[in-house]
């Protein structure tokens, strides 16, 4: 063979060999799209999933807010002897107490000592009072939901275990 046959052969292998890498690689594209587009399908339906979980949750939080709105919304009566702030009844005794005296006649009326959850909630307390002190005259302090029975100095609502702030 002569040079030049030979090097159209080389070039010519050479083409082809690029023309076949070339070729391979697209067949790993379509291959790599094909994964790509299962791989894509299976995240799409994990996506539905979560959209459908999310949707059952925004459902049940809605109904809970259309429950919460009812409460709100129906007027709260309180008993004799209690004054009403907000959705709750309050009732200030004048007679000294002991912690314990006083939460057991609020359990025994099916009450509990005030767990304080708002300066508003503060605030109507505190102007009740000073409206009100010539009934407490004697008075130091107020007992409130609040106990350091499980450990000395810490503070916690009886309501619901917090922390008072």
């Amino acid at each position: 063979m002569s040079v030049l046959p030979m090097c159209l052969l080389t070039t010519f292998l050479s083409l082809l060999g690029t023309f076949v890498t070339s070729a391979a690689a697209e067949d790993l594209g379509v291959l790599s799209l094909k994964d790509g587009t299962s791989d894509l399908r299976s995240k799409v339906d994990v996506i539905r999933a979560k959209t459908s979980e999310l949707n059952e949750l925004l459902s049940s939080v809605q109904t809970s807010l259309e429950t919460c709105l009812d409460e709100t919304t129906t007027d709260v009566q309180c008993a004799s002897g209690f004054e009403k702030f907000q959705r709750s009844c309050y009732k200030f005794v004048r007679e000294e107490k002991t912690w314990q005296q006083a939460q057991n006649d609020c359990r025994a009326m099916g009450a509990n000592l005030v767990s304080i959850k708002s300066w508003e909630e503060q605030k109507f307390i505190l102007d009740h009072i000073t409206a009100h002190k010539d009934l407490f005259p004697s008075a130091i302090g107020f007992h409130a939901g609040a106990t350091d029975a499980a450990m000395e100095g810490i503070w916690q609502w009886i309501s619901d275990g917090s922390l008072v702030q």
